[in-house]
């Protein structure tokens, strides 16, 4: 079970009801707090059901989940613990069709909605003004602050440009059955004013807890508030000294001014740090007491001394990968240790090029940690392109990825033309492309054909469908009809993607099994 708690862990963990704040420093244990509180409340008698934990990222959930099972074994897959937005997503397939979701609704990520973003600009004329990238994130800060994107008013000429796009936007969104990740936490709140649905989600849940709470922005820490309104019930775990993104929307006065809209909370602070030496935390705490937003606290350990901190001023980034290179290089042909005992950490990937040639000068070859995520790989994200397209014909943005994947000679410029075809006659692309199909639209006959090919390669794929096909046959047969397969043979990576969509070819058939 690990060592005991100390005294202020303990109190954290057998707190009973009503409002409590953890102030948790960095190494002071929190997830061992969090998890053990969890195993608390449920010998007094809370079920595992009725309990809420939030986190901000799924690699926390899992950790807190292994470790619950340890404490408390299957009881744990009764519980709801997640992410904002895996728990909104699972909330809305519960109860959205309460405000009109349908429960198989898609939800977009940054590539869809790029993506789509970017031809309502050509549809409107306004590709050359505005870049997706300047829409996404004026929606994103719009929704991170429960605030109408098209309403937003700044002086700048995107003002103009956000009342035509939000709106075409979000009915694109509308006609694909999507959401982006802005709109789950909206919609549940959405949810949460329903007559209906509201008051049952405010009584869902008889303990709600959320880690990394310097990390919420307005609308998360409404929706908490909105899910622990009626119990009260509401553990929330931060540092304000960790508060590093409100570059993306993050509010820090959430746990600054948390008594403010709780009066009666329990403030316990979490200073004993088991991580690292004296020497670290003395420098830490120097740096962090000239911060003027804080509420205040010290860290301390009982591990005294450590090695000293090198501190180094170099005039680019050149010289400082140079300097990092020429000293590791010093300290293992010293014999102090070997290559794979050095990590080096940046502050932005960008930064990875220079330290990556100056390391090689002096004879490394450094590995980068981190990879790119499975339904983010292309060839996983083309697959499930045409299985959204066959799910929904009026998804766009899936028929705009795959009509030339693999590359079948439809170019970009005739899918503008089809888009702008498809826009005069109020319908979606594929719709426009069997048009074209059967003689209608401005393409030219050479377009014309190839995208007669196109159709009827998907009309193809929709007959297995509806001859029964499970969805890990369907996701065999659009590998193998629409050329993927071939393509990917003539691919010097070709081998490992192949491998990605056998795997996906497994999780199709996982999911069918869990859906029985």
């Amino acid at each position: 079970m690990g060592a005991p708690l100390n005294p202020e862990q303990r109190a954290a963990v057998e707190y009973g009801d009503g409002p409590l704040l953890v102030l948790a420093g960095a190494g002071t244990g929190k997830t061992r707090v969090l998890v053990h509180r969890i195993a608390d409340l449920v010998g007094r008698g809370v079920a595992p059901w009725e309990i809420l934990a939030v986190t901000f990222t799924n690699k926390a959930a899992g950790e807190m989940r292994h470790r619950l099972f340890e404490l408390l074994g299957d009881r744990v897959k009764q519980m709801w613990i997640g992410t904002f937005h895996s728990t909104c997503a699972r909330i809305l397939r519960r109860y959205g069709d309460m405000i009109g979701l349908s429960p198989d609704f898609l939800i977009f990520d940054d590539d869809d909605q790029q993506k789509t973003l970017k031809a309502l600009l050509k549809a409107h004329n306004l590709a050359d003004e505005v870049s997706p990238r300047s829409i996404s994130s004026r929606l994103d800060y719009a929704k991170n602050r429960g605030l109408d994107p098209a309403a937003i008013q700044t002086g700048l000429p995107l003002d103009d440009v956000m009342k035509l796009i939000a709106p075409a936007y979000a009915a694109q969104l509308a006609r694909e059955k999507a959401l982006d990740f802005g709109d789950l936490i909206v919609k549940v709140l959405e949810l949460c004013r329903h007559p209906e649905a509201g008051p049952h989600l405010k009584t869902r849940f008889r303990h709600v807890l959320v880690d990394e709470f310097q990390d919420t922005n307005l609308v998360q820490y409404e929706l908490v508030r909105e899910l622990s309104e009626a119990t009260r019930n509401l553990t929330v775990v931060g540092d304000d000294d960790q508060s590093i993104y409100a570059w993306r929307g993050a509010e820090p006065r959430n746990l600054l001014d948390f008594d403010r809209d709780f009066p009666d909370v329990r403030e316990i602070k979490l200073e004993q740090n088991y991580r690292s030496t004296s020497v670290i935390l003395d420098a830490a705490n120097a740096v962090i007491s000239k911060n003027l937003d804080r509420r205040g606290k010290a860290l301390w350990t009982e591990q005294g001394g450590g090695d000293g901190i090198d501190y180094h001023q170099a005039g680019d980034d050149r010289g400082e990968a140079d300097w990092v290179a020429r000293t590791l290089r010093g300290l293992v042909d010293d014999g102090a240790f070997s290559p794979g005992d050095a990590c080096i950490l940046y502050r932005t990937n960008a930064q990875s090029r220079e330290l990556e040639t100056q390391l090689r000068r002096y004879r490394f070859e450094p590995r980068i940690v981190g990879g790119q995520a499975f339904f983010e790989r292309k060839e996983v994200k083309d697959v499930i392109g045409y299985l959204r397209l066959l799910a929904n014909p009026d998804a766009d943005s899936a028929f705009a990825r795959v009509v030339n994947v693999p590359p079948r000679g439809i170019g970009e410029a005739s899918v503008d033309k089809l888009r702008q075809y498809a826009a005069s006659r109020g319908e979606g692309l594929l719709t426009a492309a069997r048009d074209v199909a059967r003689g209608g639209g401005p393409l030219t006959a050479a377009a014309r054909k190839k995208l007669t090919q196109f159709v009827e390669l998907v009309d193809g794929l929709v007959a297995v469908q509806a001859g029964g096909a499970s969805l890990a046959e369907l996701t065999i047969q659009v590998v193998e009809r629409s050329g993927y397969r071939a393509w990917l043979d003539d691919e010097d990576d070709g081998e490992d993607r192949m491998r990605n969509l056998a795997e996906l070819v497994n999780v199709a058939s996982d999911y069918e099994e869990e859906q029985g």
